[in-house]
């Protein structure tokens, strides 16, 4: 009998009553085995987490440096970042801030009210990736003013 489970960046195969189909003798030793394959294969499961670690605070790292608002070092906003949200998030950052950028600079042309940028810490624990931002439509605001 096998039981498969899917993890994140592996798959675990675990047979099942391996003791039952197994000599005594033939039991040491491949207790011994399977010790040593458990311990390289946590090694380099624990190798692949630091690895995709550090592309996400790469990634982070970009996205931080080209946010405009108030910013702390990476170190502190990254381990922020992670405390409150799924690493997978990382790369939904920096299109929804460039989103931002432009709605902002839109609003400016439009001589608009332009709110200040929040801290990037707010901005995380607000989690203003996920805002939607209204279309300006600077043509009927024009057309009302010769209106008036």
């Amino acid at each position: 009998m096998l039981q498969i489970e899917s993890l994140r960046t592996t798959t675990r195969i675990t047979v099942c009553n391996y003791e039952c189909y197994q000599t005594i003798t033939h039991t040491e030793n491949t207790q011994k085995k399977r010790t040593g394959i458990l311990e390289t294969t946590f090694s380099v499961h624990k190798q692949e987490v630091n690895n995709d670690k550090n592309n996400i605070s790469e990634i982070f790292d970009v996205f931080r440096k080209r946010y405009p608002g108030n910013v702390r070092g990476l170190k502190t906003e990254f381990d922020l970042f992670i405390k409150k949200n799924k690493p997978e998030i990382v790369h939904l950052l920096l299109p929804a801030l460039e989103k931002e950028i432009s709605h902002k600079n839109q609003l400016m042309s439009g001589n608009k009210f332009v709110p200040n940028w929040k801290d990037l810490k707010t901005w995380i624990n607000n989690r203003c990736w996920e805002q939607e931002f209204p279309e300006i439509s600077l043509k009927s605001e024009i057309y009302n003013e010769r209106l008036l």
